[in-house]
């Protein structure tokens, strides 16, 4: 039995880019597909033309589509809840309207590795590319590479210092959603780096696939340094997540953690952790 797909489409005023997005969904060959955009209440919306453009375009292996936008701007965070709550499909995949799957095999890979998973959530390589899609690098961290001979617990120290796994990268089932629950809704914008934490603590294992899942625009999305409320999210992680686990993580993974958050949100630490890495290089 083929297990259907549900692609999650978040958008939220970045329009320009959904046809490209929605394009790179219509191309899948994967045969049973659900598509569920969800406007999260951006000022420029037009619905009956996303719904226009997917009923002309969608192929047979498209069973469903859900098009709607949120009574108001509910942030990231609960806006891809409420979608994950409207879809079908038993297995998910959330992807901003600024990335595009990488090719037309993605969630046909996608799907195989969670098939193979032992707590239905896996992560493939991300293709970091500029304003126009064209690849730049595979943006694939170092975490990755040894995700699947890593303990859970150890892969819960590594996300503490530095969030690792990359959401554009990540797909995962139902399943995993019944064991490990949806995002938490105490944040607004972050709805990646909580759940890995916390899943991660309570034991879950991660799988890396090593197939290319998505084309990710390095210069879209909303979760950027320079905005509060993202960055008042993360506070809340270090608050709520973190150092209540000193002890799991120990003292030098904590103090690890501890730095890694104050340079990595303090513009003027990270010019200086830059010098020196450029230095040793």
């Amino acid at each position: 039995m083929t297990e259907l797909f549900s692609v999650i489409v978040l958008l939220y005023n970045n329009g320009e880019y959904l046809y490209e997005c929605l394009e790179s969904v219509l191309m899948q060959d994967y045969p049973a597909i659900e598509i569920v955009v969800v406007d999260d209440g951006s000022k420029l919306y037009d619905g009956n033309s996303i719904k226009m453009f997917l009923e002309s375009n969608k192929r047979s292996n498209i069973k469903n589509l859900i098009v709607y936008q949120n009574e108001k701007n509910l942030g990231t965070v609960k806006s891809a809840n409420g979608a994950m709550k409207k879809s079908s499909g038993e297995y998910l995949k959330l992807l901003a309207a600024d990335d595009a799957l990488y090719d037309e095999n993605s969630l046909a890979f996608a799907a195989k590795a969670l098939q193979q998973s032992q707590n239905g959530i896996v992560t493939g390589d991300v293709m970091k590319c500029d304003e126009n899609l064209t690849p730049l690098s595979n943006y694939k961290k170092k975490l990755t590479k040894k995700l699947n001979k890593l303990e859970p617990l150890d892969v819960f120290r590594h996300l503490c210092v530095h969030n690792d796994i990359v959401a554009g990268g990540v797909f995962f089932s139902k399943r995993f959603i019944s064991q490990y629950g949806y995002c938490d809704e105490s944040y607004r914008l972050v709805e990646d780096w909580p759940m890995w934490l916390l899943a991660t603590q309570k034991g879950c294992r991660f799988l890396y696939s090593p197939f290319l899942a998505i084309r990710y625009r390095s210069n879209g999305g909303i979760g950027t340094s320079v905005n509060p409320l993202y960055m008042e999210d993360k506070r809340r992680v270090l608050r709520s997540i973190i150092i209540p686990a000193k002890k799991q993580l120990g003292f030098l993974w904590y103090v690890r953690a501890r730095v890694s958050f104050k340079v990595i949100n303090s513009r003027f630490l990270r010019q200086i952790y830059g010098r020196i890495f450029r230095r040793e290089k």
